[in-house]
């Protein structure tokens, strides 16, 4: 879906390019910083030994503080097929490709 939204499209495209970001994270800033995230680690980790859990497993996270660049796994940008895979972002009612 595009968005006829001039004024939106404009700001949204001057964000830059959508990513996921994968990085490795200590476990003690995960839960520090990170308490919702380490919450769904815990319930992703439950649900693949087989125990039922009543948390889903999708989520995501954001950062606000700055990654060391040796943490940086992969960059995945919304180009890249990966993007896609992980987020199925052509089901969303509104699409990444603002305009």
């Amino acid at each position: 879906m595009s968005c006829n939204d001039v004024f939106l499209c404009l700001h949204l495209k001057s964000l830059g390019t959508p990513c996921i970001i994968r990085a490795s994270l200590n476990p003690d800033e995960i839960t520090k910083y990170f308490q919702a995230l380490a919450s769904k680690i815990e319930t992703v980790y439950l649900q693949s030994t087989g125990i039922v859990t009543s948390n889903n497993a999708p989520f995501d996270a954001n950062m606000k503080k700055a990654l060391p660049a040796n943490q940086v796994l992969k960059i995945i940008s919304a180009n890249n097929p990966e993007f896609e895979a992980l987020t199925r972002h052509h089901t969303w009612s509104i699409g990444i490709d603002y305009c």
